[in-house]
């Protein structure tokens, strides 16, 4: 787990040109509200999160995912994603268990909505870019559905994300407490950067 939160953090931290003044989850909550202030639309902040899960890689891996396991072994691959999705993502999201045959993730209460308390950050910076690493670079579907009233999500892998104007996920205002909206922003229905 130490290994790798180390690896997002500097990852995140070349991205932004800086690295974060706290340490251990905080740092990652820090870059994260530095990564939402920087870019002014939600298409820019998926962009930098994408460049930073792809960084997190080595470059040969998506190639050889698609050509050993995507490809021959569509099933296979998308319960091996499931699965290593539920180990390797613990200290990020918090705990997991494997549902519908294995095919999805539900994380009980995501650590990481729930720290940075953001639908944009939900969404920017975790669902457009994971299911667009899974779709583009591993060669399988995968559709977040993030529940912003228990903070639990379900990785649905196998299942292609619907279109972004029916997603609700997309559709759901500011959280009570999130730290990035404006005065402004209260009374809108919908997260001004998602």
């Amino acid at each position: 787990n130490a290994m790798f939160m180390r690896t997002f953090t500097s990852s995140m931290s070349k991205e932004l040109g800086e690295p974060a003044a706290s340490t251990g989850y905080d740092a990652i909550v820090e870059l994260t509200q530095r990564l939402i202030a920087k870019h002014h639309s939600g298409s820019e902040i998926s962009a930098a999160s994408r460049r930073i899960l792809d960084s997190i890689f080595p470059k040969w891996f998506p190639n050889a995912f698609k050509a050993m396991f995507a490809r021959p072994l569509p099933q296979f691959s998308l319960h091996m994603n499931a699965l290593v999705t539920l180990l390797a993502t613990r200290w990020l999201m918090g705990p997991s268990t494997l549902e519908d045959g294995g095919l999805t993730v539900k994380v009980e209460r995501c650590r990481y909505l729930e720290q940075t308390n953001c639908v944009s950050v939900c969404v920017n910076a975790c669902k457009r870019p994971t299911q667009s690493f899974f779709s583009e670079s591993l060669g399988i579907d995968a559709h977040l559905e993030p529940d912003y009233e228990d903070f639990s999500c379900k990785f649905k892998f196998g299942q292609k994300p619907p279109p972004e104007h029916q997603d609700d996920a997309l559709h759901s205002p500011c959280l009570a407490d999130c730290r990035s909206k404006s005065i402004r922003q209260q009374k809108e229905t919908v997260c001004p950067k998602v």
